[in-house]
């Protein structure tokens, strides 16, 4: 991943931390949305881009 979105390994380690551990809280920035989805449609993964929508806690 950080190859694809061309950042450091430790960039895309921090998308999976809470944000009270100086994480993103599991959010992809999405400025490089693009490039992930581009990189997985050239290996045949089906991710769109809803996958990257926020979940919203306590919404039903």
């Amino acid at each position: 991943m950080a190859d694809v979105t061309n950042v450091k390994v430790h960039t895309v380690m921090r998308w999976r931390m809470p944000k009270d551990k100086g994480g993103t809280g599991g959010v992809v920035p999405h400025w490089h949305v693009p490039a992930i989805l581009e990189a997985a449609k050239a290996r045949g993964l089906d991710i769109r881009p809803s996958d990257f929508a926020p979940v919203m806690e306590g919404a039903a």
